[in-house]
């Protein structure tokens, strides 16, 4: 049975192997990526290098909505500036070139606000989908996410997303973290558990304590 695909050695080496390579796919995911990956220290989260891609990708997909992302507040583009009275006086624009200007800027402009609103869903579910299932976890805990999802606010969502990735984590995720030490002490394989359910539950534990950085056992 050494060796076999129903010996506990086998079983043993198959989740050591599973938690490599999840230990190597999380390493990836910190080192670089266009995703956001959620720490429970906000020193090792990867914000910062995933800024550094991100941004770019907002700007190329969604023009001036990087500032967004940058500033992490709500753009207004610039409403244009309204020419003097000497400016549209007759005697000196008589051809109306400078009123033809400004109202034309004027149409941009509301164009451009119009354009805004109608890409928030686009933009919301962009930034969504860059971040990873547990950095969406630890946002969805958020006081305000349940609005923010409701409204489809992608500015709210952005800013609350910034604020779980540079502050200490929730309490939250410390009673979770006390609920999965727990879980392990209670585990036991049934009586008419077959040996590879029972693998299959250890598995999805181990993967359970590795989003919360949980030491291994």
């Amino acid at each position: 049975m050494h060796g076999s695909s129903g010996s506990p050695n086998y079983g043993r080496r198959r989740n050591d192997i599973n938690r490599r390579h999840e230990r190597a796919t999380h390493d990836s995911i910190i080192k670089g990526s266009n995703r956001l990956l959620h720490q429970s220290s906000p020193g090792v989260n990867n914000l910062q290098d995933f800024l550094e891609s991100f941004i770019p990708e907002v700007q190329t997909s969604f023009g001036s909505l990087y500032k967004v992302i940058k500033e992490r507040a709500a753009y207004k583009p610039p409403a244009p500036i309204m020419p003097t009275a000497e400016e549209l006086d007759p005697d000196v624009d008589y051809a109306g070139a400078n009123k033809a200007r400004w109202l034309e800027q004027e149409k941009m402009h509301e164009a451009e606000k119009k354009k805004i609103k109608l890409e928030e869903p686009k933009f919301y579910a962009f930034i969504w989908t860059h971040l990873t299932k547990r950095s969406q976890e630890v946002v969805e805990r958020h006081p305000d996410y349940r609005e923010i999802k409701e409204e489809c606010d992608p500015v709210r969502l952005w800013q609350i997303t910034y604020e779980v990735h540079t502050s200490t984590p929730p309490s939250t995720i410390v009673e979770d973290r006390l609920r999965i030490e727990n879980e392990w002490s209670a585990m036991r394989q049934g009586e008419s558990e077959t040996l590879d359910k029972w693998r299959e539950r250890i598995t999805k534990y181990q993967e359970k304590r590795v989003r919360y950085q949980l030491p291994e056992v």
